[in-house]
């Protein structure tokens, strides 16, 4: 299980910065979530801030496998990725005593070789790359039609729930993983939310993982403190970040019910035309992109819930 970038059928995504190692670090701020899903779907809400709900899934429409969920939200161009992703993953109502957030399922991987205990039939591996890619629209896994490429618009906005159990403790000059990763169809452009999974320790923190002004390197900028309640303490958790492309302000919460500007655990703000001539999302969203850390050396997986795209900052 290498490090590895994901592998759309753009090579743009396998990025020099990578965010492997930092030669930049900056920042630091100081924050608290809430929402329900289906199946994954275009999004047809709006909200009082005049964001547009664009994506949407809860997992509810799962027929018990890939071919038969027509909106599973997953796909690739690639056989072989999808082959990769089918092997690791698997959409469940229940593991280890973890309920759906809502619902009566989630998605659930396998980030280690390691097997999971107790088993889940339908993961017969395990590995930090499973390219949960959304808005693909690929050829393989799932063909949900949605594109990314639809959001013309300069404003990213995304939420989702998680449950995280193990360890990806950051390398030297890693960050650990690439926990959300917006993909953009410039070299090097791709934003990443950054997480270290480190047990029994603080070093839950979320960062920026970007590109330089310059788009010469990769950087982590804006870390926050230690998360709290910790990630790992077997509760679902909301993570949520924005994008503007246009002015370049990017920020993150944790646990927050009702996302706002003034409530976000961490805010940085880009320079100038700092996304490497990107202008507005394209390419996929990722949750796990892959990782900037020490794989892991014993059980390590996740699951996910509830995953929302807007074109904006909702009012919730």
């Amino acid at each position: 299980m290498n490090t590895r970038s994901f592998g759309l059928i753009l090579s743009v995504l396998v990025l020099a910065s990578g965010c492997g190692s930092d030669s930049e670090n900056t920042g630091n701020s100081a924050g608290m979530g809430g929402s329900a899903g289906t199946g994954g779907s275009a999004g047809t809400g709006g909200s009082a801030t005049g964001a547009n709900l664009v994506f949407q899934t809860g997992f509810e429409d799962w027929g018990g496998d890939i071919a038969s969920t027509p909106e599973y939200p997953f796909s690739t161009n690639y056989q072989t990725y999808c082959n990769e992703h089918q092997s690791v993953t698997e959409v469940v109502g229940t593991y280890d005593g973890i309920a759906p957030h809502s619902g009566n399922y989630f998605f659930l991987q396998n980030d280690s070789e390691t097997p999971l205990d107790p088993p889940v039939d339908g993961i017969v591996s395990g590995s930090v790359q499973a390219y949960n890619q959304i808005g693909v629209a690929g050829q393989y896994c799932g063909q949900n039609p949605w594109s990314i490429d639809s959001m013309t618009g300069s404003e990213f906005y995304t939420q989702w729930w998680a449950v995280i159990q193990g360890e990806f403790p950051p390398s030297d000059g890693g960050s650990g993983s690439k926990w959300g990763r917006l993909g953009v169809h410039t070299p090097e452009g791709d934003v990443m939310l950054m997480m270290p999974w480190q047990a029994g320790t603080s070093n839950h923190q979320l960062n920026f993982g970007l590109p330089s002004a310059d788009c010469s390197h990769g950087r982590h900028v804006a870390y926050s403190s230690a998360l709290s309640p910790p990630p790992d303490d077997g509760n679902w958790h909301k993570y949520a970040f924005y994008v503007n492309f246009a002015t370049g302000q990017l920020l993150a919460w944790y646990d927050e019910p009702n996302p706002t500007p003034g409530n976000a655990l961490i805010s940085f703000t880009h320079e100038t035309g700092g996304f490497c001539g990107a202008t507005h999302p394209s390419v996929a969203f990722v949750i796990q992109g892959n990782f900037s850390a020490h794989q892991p050396q014993s059980e390590a997986w996740h699951a996910v819930d509830d995953i929302e795209i807007w074109d904006g900052i909702p009012s919730q």
